[in-house]
């Protein structure tokens, strides 16, 4: 089971900053990718202090899926011209293009496939926002979400679960980005210091 790389446009974001954060999903409900209570996109927060309104995560079957926490504010998913009221402690499968309204802002999901290295959500500069509108990445964005349209209830309807299935432990370790390089590089000398004293 792999992470999902995702984007989170801010439709609201007019300015001069780019409207998209490049985000990955972690498979199951850990600690990972969520949205606060501003529509905001904390990273790997645990506990109550800062945990997030709302996850999103990664089902077994490799979905996208918004789980309203039961604290946070109300929340609508947008499909298709229709809408759901998020439900609490309820796992909604999002697709792409799908729109999450929550407290005033309006975030716009971009599916993108397998993730092969977890990262935390990276704001995309403004120049990178012409790429992603790029025939070819069009194309893989269209064949994705066609792909995941096809799994999705017929007629736009937003699925909710009870439960969905839950991801195994991953087969494969996902590679991590290290938040310091320098630290990666000190390990490495010292692995190379230690090999040489044997």
């Amino acid at each position: 089971m792999k992470p999902m790389v995702i984007c989170i446009e801010d439709i609201n974001n007019k300015g001069k900053t780019s409207r998209f954060t490049s985000c990955v999903a972690l498979p199951g409900r850990q600690p990972g990718l969520r949205l606060d209570s501003a529509g905001n996109i904390p990273w790997r927060c645990d506990g109550a202090a800062g945990a997030g309104a709302c996850e999103l995560w990664v089902s077994a079957d490799k979905r996208l899926i918004l789980y309203r926490k039961e604290d946070a504010p109300p929340v609508i998913v947008h499909r298709a011209g229709r809408s759901l009221n998020v439900p609490y402690n309820k796992p909604v499968v999002l697709v792409n293009q799908d729109q999450i309204d929550l407290n005033n802002r309006q975030l716009k999901i971009h599916l993108h496939g397998e993730a092969s290295k977890i990262t935390a959500p990276v704001p995309l500069s403004p120049d990178s926002d012409s790429r992603l509108r790029k025939p070819k990445l069009l194309a893989q964005g269209a064949a994705l979400a066609a792909i995941i349209g096809a799994l999705a209830v017929s007629g736009g309807c937003i699925e909710v679960r009870e439960n969905p299935p839950v991801p195994l432990p991953p087969d494969d370790p996902i590679e991590e980005e290290l938040e310091n390089p320098d630290e990666q590089q000190s390990e490495d000398l010292d692995t190379k210091a230690l090999k040489q004293k044997v």
